[in-house]
């Protein structure tokens, strides 16, 4: 796991931007072309410069292949957690590892009293 970087643009779009199923239950629509994910990331590394999110990579150790975005929106103490899944990773526990992961960081800093998943 790591920090969300623009150079995973092309491999995110690659991974599962395009896809409708993986993008079905998130609050954008798939991706058409690679410049819409580009779009996406600088948001979200805008949000996470202005401490209004946290957004990580998850690489598989092996191969280094992206498989999972997963971070948090903040809004004042509560975070909501959010992610998705390269279809090919689907049913063998990546997300569940990478959130797990993720909330044991998080219940390790003193400044949020509570987490919230969709």
């Amino acid at each position: 796991m790591r920090q969300l970087e623009l150079r995973d643009s092309n491999a995110i779009f690659a991974a599962y931007a395009y896809d409708h199923e993986v993008t079905r239950h998130l609050s954008c629509n798939p991706h058409s072309k690679k410049t819409e994910t580009k779009a996406l990331i600088k948001r979200f590394l805008a949000d996470d410069q202005a401490g209004l999110s946290l957004t990580w990579i998850i690489e598989k150790s092996d191969t280094a292949d992206l498989t999972d975005i997963i971070g948090f929106k903040i809004n004042g103490l509560k975070k909501t957690l959010g992610f998705a899944l390269a279809r090919k990773y689907w049913g063998i526990g990546m997300a569940t590892e990478a959130a797990c992961a993720v909330i044991d960081w998080t219940l390790q800093q003193s400044e949020y009293e509570r987490i919230e998943a969709f």
